[in-house]
């Protein structure tokens, strides 16, 4: 049996406007999801520094190049941090098996923290990764002092402890593939220089900073 002209008409009026919904949504939400991905959570840009910080506990051996990475255990962002740095490494040492590269993994944690805040599988994986100490910066003092906001955020010092990389290694939150950080870390690890600054920006959960006499002094 035909259907009348002008029910046809209002079906296909109604699969029409169904169809355009349905891709509006999709654009939307398309649209949420790079906007996520994208979004940095640092309330303001701040500088690294140039050198080691002469009041940094963290450890460090004279005369020998360090690989320092700020990461909120909780933030799930960051595994795919971990998981790009695990490729580097792994093809970093074995370039230079005598390598004497050191490794501090910074976990940011509330000031009154038990340990076992911190104890999540980020910071196992992080703990992995070769030659790894774990640091516990209780209230971010550490993160201030090398100008970390985000969880991802990944610094190299050479010998001398000048700063040779400060920035993320993925293209956006939670992204693991080839990036322009981690090409220029790469690079960087191997004597090489980097033929423009390509620094990332750390895409990831904002770090746990609490106020604290000595950020307020600043």
């Amino acid at each position: 049996m035909k259907l009348p002209c002008r029910l046809l008409f209002r079906v296909d009026a109604l699969y029409a406007a169904g169809l355009l919904s349905w891709c509006l949504a999709l654009a939307m939400g398309w649209s949420m999801m790079l906007a996520y991905g994208y979004r940095r959570e640092a309330a303001a840009d701040v500088a690294p520094p140039s050198h080691w910080p002469a009041n940094s506990q963290l450890p460090h051996s004279q005369g020998r190049d360090c690989l320092v990475l700020f990461v909120h255990p909780k933030c799930p962002c960051s595994q795919a941090t971990v998981a790009e740095l695990e490729q580097l490494l792994a093809a970093f040492h074995a370039r230079r098996p005598d390598s004497t590269l050191e490794l501090c993994v910074v976990a940011t944690i509330p000031r009154t923290a038990e340990d076992s805040w911190a104890q999540t599988r980020l910071i196992q994986r992080s703990l992995r990764l070769a030659d790894a100490k774990l640091f516990l910066d209780r209230g971010g003092v550490e993160a201030d002092r090398f100008g970390a906001q985000i969880s991802g955020t990944v610094l190299l010092f050479d010998a001398a402890g000048r700063q040779r990389y400060a920035g993320g290694v993925t293209a956006s939150r939670g992204q693991e593939g080839e990036n322009a950080g981690s090409a220029a870390l790469a690079r960087l690890l191997a004597g090489e220089a980097p033929s423009t600054n390509p620094t990332l920006p750390a895409f990831g959960c904002r770090l746990v900073l609490e106020a604290c006499s000595e950020c307020k002094s600043r």
